[in-house]
C-alpha cells in the first residue's frame, strides 16, 4: 500500500499539465500512487496524461463520463485512493520535490490528521509573486476546542488529510459549486483531533486571469452562499451552531472581504462593480436573517418566506 494518494484532477489544461504531473512525479517520496481524474476535459490534456502514465506505473487515470467539476473529480479520487493519507495537486499548480516526503514525516507515524504547509503565488512563467508561510503549531482538538473557520487556511492543496476523516464522515465536495473548499474544510476540521502546522513553503500556487478568485458573475456570488448554507446545514445537524456562532459570522465576513477586494482590484467597469457588490450586500443581508431564523428555530416564519418566494416566483 502506498503512504500517500495524490489527486490531481484536470479539466482543460493542457498547457500546465505536464508541469504538474513532473513534480508530483519527481517527489522524494516515491512510495506513492497518483490519481489523474479526467473531468471530461476537451483538449489534450487525457493524451498528455497517458503519456505519464505509460511512462509511471504509480498513475492512474480514472475519465468521467459526466463532467461532475472539480469538486466531483476530487470526491472520485477520494473514494478511488487506497492510502490512509491524500494530498491532491490542482493540474495548473506545482510542488516541490520534497513536499510529500515532509508532510508525510511530520505526520509522526500517523499521530497527525490534517499537516498543513506555506505555498508560493507564482506567475504563470514561475515567477514568485508572493510567499505565504505559517507560524508552526501543533494543535489538538478536543471537545471542539478549535476554532474550524480559522486554525488553517481552507485550501485543500497545500495539505496533507487522513483519508478516513472524509470516507467515515461521510464528508465530500459538493459538485459544481466554485469555492468548493471553503464549505469543506471547517466540516473535516471539526472530525479532526491532531492537526499540525509546518513552516515550509512546498507548494507553487499558479496565478491567472481565469482563476476563480479573478472571476465575477451571478454564480460566483450565489454559489458563495450556497457553501455558507452547506456549512449552516452541518452546524446545525451536528448541534454546533450555538459553539461556533461568533466564528461562522466572522468566517463569512472574511470570505465577503476578500471576494469585494478581488472585485475591486479587477478591471471591471465602475458601475458593475457598485451593481455587484450591492447585489452582494443584499445576499449578506437576507442570508443573516436565515441564519438567525435557523438558530432561533422560527420554523414557521422560515417556512412563510419560502412560500412567499415560490408564489412569488409563480407569478413572474
Amino acid at each position: 500500500m502506498p503512504k500517500i494518494s495524490v489527486i490531481i484532477p484536470f479539466y482543460n489544461v493542457e498547457k500546465y499539465l505536464d508541469r504538474c504531473l513532473d513534480s508530483v512525479r519527481k517527489q522524494s517520496l516515491i512510495d506513492i500512487e497518483i490519481i489523474c481524474v479526467d473531468d471530461c476535459s476537451p483538449d489534450n490534456s487525457y493524451n498528455i496524461a497517458k503519456q505519464h502514465a505509460n511512462e509511471d506505473n504509480r498513475i492512474k487515470i480514472i475519465r468521467h463520463l459526466k463532467n461532475l467539476g472539480l469538486g466531483g473529480a476530487r470526491n472520485t479520487a477520494i473514494n478511488e485512493a487506497s492510502a490512509d493519507y491524500i494530498a491532491s495537486v490542482d493540474s495548473d499548480d506545482y510542488i516541490l520535490p520534497n513536499m510529500l516526503e515532509r508532510l508525510w514525516a511530520e505526520t509522526e507515524n500517523g499521530k497527525y490528521d490534517i499537516v498543513c504547509c506555506g505555498f508560493n503565488k507564482v506567475d504563470k512563467c514561475g515567477e514568485i509573486l508572493s510567499s505565504h508561510c505559517f507560524k508552526p503549531q501543533s494543535i489538538t482538538n478536543k471537545n471542539n476546542s478549535i476554532d474550524i473557520f480559522a486554525t488553517v487556511n481552507p485550501a485543500f492543496w497545500n495539505k496533507l488529510w487522513r483519508r478516513s476523516l472524509f470516507i467515515k464522515n461521510n464528508i465530500f465536495f459538493p459538485e459544481h459549486l466554485y469555492f468548493e473548499d471553503m464549505p469543506t474544510t471547517p466540516c473535516i476540521l471539526a472530525n479532526a483531533h491532531f492537526v499540525k502546522i509546518i513552516d515550509d513553503i512546498l507548494y507553487n500556487y499558479s496565478i491567472r486571469a481565469s482563476s476563480i478568485t479573478s472571476s465575477f458573475s451571478s454564480k460566483h456570488l450565489l454559489d458563495y452562499f450556497k457553501g455558507f448554507e452547506l456549512l449552516v446545514g452541518f452546524l446545525t445537524k451536528n448541534k454546533l451552531a450555538s459553539r461556533y456562532n461568533k466564528e461562522f459570522i466572522a468566517f463569512v465576513g472574511t470570505n465577503m472581504r476578500f471576494h469585494s477586494q478581488k472585485l475591486l482590484e479587477s478591471n471591471m467597469n465602475t458601475e458593475q462593480k457598485e451593481q455587484y457588490l450591492r447585489q452582494l450586500l443584499m445576499l449578506k443581508i437576507a442570508f443573516f436573517e436565515y441564519f438567525e431564523l435557523l438558530k432561533s428555530k422560527q420554523l414557521d416564519a422560515l417556512s412563510g418566506l419560502l412560500e412567499s418566494a415560490k408564489t412569488k416566483k409563480d407569478l413572474m
